[in-house]
């Protein structure tokens, strides 16, 4: 428990909720509807990509910046966190996610903010399809995570913040794509629209969103990856059809990501006693292959072989 009397581990804790705050203010933000500038495939994609990666390199040094319970629930599989930071860490970034939709939901205007992005099932994908699509987008974020955070690989691996950015749009690019009538949230069937026929459509864009226009549509499931980001707008908007879909699917697929590189691909060199040590929080994360090096040097030096001739240990 030395963790709960640990300054840094407040600050990281702390860093989680703000990280995840930001970013979903910021990536929801970046698919509501306004009617002079709907948002584009690409311009979602970075947006998400474009959050993740800035919150990365600010405050990555200071908690990690998981930003996201399955990453989390990847390291702890992985022994890189003890369950008590887990722990606090998933509660930090829910807390922050619903936060930052919150304040999203309060700042825009009622006929724009519609259901502030919040993930669903479209075009007919059935639930076991959408935990498929949700477990293979998370896993390749997992393994880009562990891969690009590797202290271990000999050669440079590059930015992080950039790597992982990058496959957060990835995964976006998939989930997202064109094609959908748009119907906005003030136009339904007890509305009165005489007013959209003195308009000139040339000159006034509302004309052309009231009737239906090509807009992003969601192809599979709007693209979780993250349960945090999922929650935050159901909890908002109170829709939760479906929602277990993006609890499951992301973490089946970080801990099958975690598993892959953590125990397959690239497996550390930790005992068990050491994985353990890490679970159970009872020292702190430190480089444990320098503790190995010291470990063997001590050995050595009380061994029979490194005394004097003609002396008996």
């Amino acid at each position: 428990m030395w963790e709960l009397r640990s300054i840094a581990f407040s600050r990281a804790v702390f860093a989680e909720f703000l990280a995840t705050l930001l970013f979903v203010f910021f990536g929801l933000g970046s698919a509501l509807n306004w009617p002079q500038a709907l948002p584009s495939v690409l311009q979602i994609a970075m947006a998400f990509g474009l959050g993740i990666g800035t919150l990365v390199q600010a405050l990555g040094h200071i908690s990690g910046a998981h930003i996201n319970p399955a990453v989390t629930v990847a390291c702890l599989v992985g022994c890189h966190v003890s369950f008590l930071r887990a722990t606090f860490y998933v509660a930090a970034q829910l807390l922050g996610a619903v936060a930052g939709a919150a304040l999203l939901h309060e700042i825009t205007p009622a006929d724009i903010r519609g259901d502030l992005a919040v993930n669903a099932l479209s075009n007919s994908t059935t639930a076991g399809q959408a935990v498929t699509v949700e477990l293979f987008l998370t896993l390749q974020l997992v393994l880009c995570i562990f891969a690009s955070t590797d202290e271990r690989r000999g050669e440079n691996p590059g930015t992080p913040a950039l790597s992982i950015g990058f496959s957060v749009a990835l995964g976006h690019l998939l989930g997202v794509g064109h094609g959908h009538r748009f119907q906005p949230p003030w136009r339904n069937r007890h509305t009165d629209h005489s007013r959209d026929r003195h308009r000139d459509p040339k000159r006034d864009t509302y004309t052309e969103l009231s009737r239906g226009t090509d807009t992003p549509e969601i192809h599979y499931t709007g693209c979780s990856m993250n349960p945090a980001r999922s929650l935050a707008p159901a909890v908002v908007t109170g829709k939760f059809d479906d929602h277990w879909v993006f609890w499951i699917g992301p973490l089946v697929g970080a801990i099958l990501g975690s598993l892959l590189y953590n125990y397959v691909l690239f497996p550390p060199a930790k005992s068990l006693s050491e994985r353990l040590a890490v679970l159970k929080g009872l020292e702190p994360d430190t480089d444990w292959e320098e503790r190995e090096v010291r470990r063997r040097q001590s050995v050595e030096l009380h061994s029979p072989q490194s005394l004097p001739r003609g002396t008996k240990a």
